[in-house]
């Protein structure tokens, strides 16, 4: 793992994260709206994509965090694994 590799995932995360915001606010808004059923469950679904979308993005910062220590001390190298 590089310091390139670094800057990527939290750029990343980074993006997730206005996307989730911005997505979220307009499906609250959207819900505002008369529509039929089925509509109003994708919306709910809709929420559960970008929710899970932003908690994956989470878990490669969480998982570049624990990493990076691991491979600056040799303990984990790209070519162990």
């Amino acid at each position: 793992m590089n310091e390139s590799n670094n800057e990527k995932i939290m750029q990343n995360e980074k993006v997730i994260n206005f996307l989730n915001h911005e997505i979220s606010k307009f499906l609250v808004k959207l819900s505002g709206v008369e529509m039929e059923k089925v509509d109003r469950k994708m919306i709910g679904s809709l929420h559960h994509v970008i929710s899970d979308i932003e908690r994956i993005g989470d878990h490669a910062e969480n998982i570049m965090e624990f990493s990076t220590p691991l491979f600056r001390i040799k303990v984990c190298s790209p070519k162990r694994l």
